[in-house]
């Protein structure tokens, strides 16, 4: 460890209830993905911290009204690298699931050592991070050659069409050598992995029809129910539509598929269901493209309508989940074996 790690690691071992404090508060500011909330508050007082800690190329980005990211760049003295600490300021909704949080999401608070709020780890837990490293390494005095730049962008949980897939193009030109993102390491222990893979996405919604009418004529007229049909296709797509997994260097990636994140059917009681439709998200890996999805859907499906003649069913692309692309650092790129030098870092 050299004097200038030893200077900044001692800072932050010192400085660990500001960190949970500044948690606590992110996770105060309700900034739950739209229509429950929105990241303009959670975003105005980030930039009042940076403006605190003498911060002064700070800029505010909002190219879809109120979704607003925050893009802010500490100079080095130069000759060095840029990097780029990102995170996103949005958080999923708490949607459903509010009468089972054991407290209350917007408080966070320590439940068997573990900081719980909605958003702690996913991820205002590393935002929160970012800053107080952005603050140890001014405290302690350490002059770094290169730039740090802060992305703290908006609408990372709802496909990114509000922040990162129209911030990115403003930053192309910022000379960004690499970029690391505070998403958690671990799935069930901290630092359990070097993530090198992110996978992509792409959303569909399909749906089945049926026969709306009078439930009473259920048992006197031929009658297609349509949320049993798409029930029984949910089940099927959950034990047989699969896409085959990849292998990046030493690593195996393995794509998703999670049936019924959006469910929905029928228009009253009385009426049969003559429409149901769900949505089936995919995650992707490195080989897959959207014409390699699409053959997989539709060849599923084709086997479907084979072994059921009164099948009626077909799938658009979701808006804004049309295809949002995998990507890949490998598994020798510099940042990667910085990184794995650390003392805390996991395997790739």
């Amino acid at each position: 460890m050299t004097n200038v790690t030893a200077a900044v690691d001692r800072y932050l071992d010192e400085h660990t209830d500001d960190l949970l404090a500044l948690v606590t508060e992110l996770v105060s500011i309700d900034s739950q993905i739209p229509p429950w909330g929105d990241e303009r508050l959670v975003v105005a007082r980030l930039d009042g911290i940076l403006a605190e800690m003498g911060v002064l190329d700070r800029r505010i980005v909002e190219p879809v009204r109120h979704r607003p990211s925050l893009i802010a760049r500490i100079p080095g003295a130069g000759g060095g690298r840029t990097l780029l600490l990102c995170g996103h300021v949005d958080t999923k909704p708490v949607g459903d699931a509010a009468d089972q949080w054991r407290s209350d999401p917007f408080a966070a608070t320590l439940i068997d050592g573990d900081l719980v709020g909605l958003g702690t780890t996913d991820m205002k837990g590393a935002v929160a991070a970012m800053l107080i490293a952005v603050r140890a390494v001014q405290a302690s005095g350490v002059v770094l050659r290169g730039d740090v730049v802060l992305g703290l962008l908006a609408d990372e949980e709802a496909g990114a069409g509000a922040g990162a897939r129209l911030i990115a193009p403003l930053l192309a030109d910022a000379g960004i050598d690499a970029a690391l993102i505070g998403e958690p390491s671990g799935w069930t222990r901290d630092w359990q992995g070097i993530h090198l893979v992110s996978r992509g996405i792409l959303g569909a919604m399909v749906t089945v029809g049926g026969t709306q009418k009078h439930s009473g004529l259920s048992d006197r007229l031929p009658t297609v129910n349509a949320a049993l049909k798409a029930a029984e296709l949910m089940l099927d797509a959950a034990s047989s539509l699969s896409f085959p997994s990849a292998r990046v260097g030493a690593l195996e990636a393995a794509p998703t598929v999670t049936v019924g994140v959006t469910l929905s059917a029928g228009v009253s009681f009385g009426v049969t269901p003559g429409r149901a439709t769900f949505g089936l998200e995919i995650r992707t890996v490195p080989g897959m493209t959207p014409r390699s999805v699409a053959d997989g859907i539709e060849s599923w499906l084709d086997g479907r309508r084979a072994a059921d003649p009164e099948l009626e069913v077909s799938y658009t692309l979701a808006p804004g989940l049309e295809w949002l692309p995998w990507s890949v650092v490998e598994d020798d790129s510099p940042v990667v074996l910085d990184f794995c030098g650390t003392e805390d870092a996991g395997a790739p």
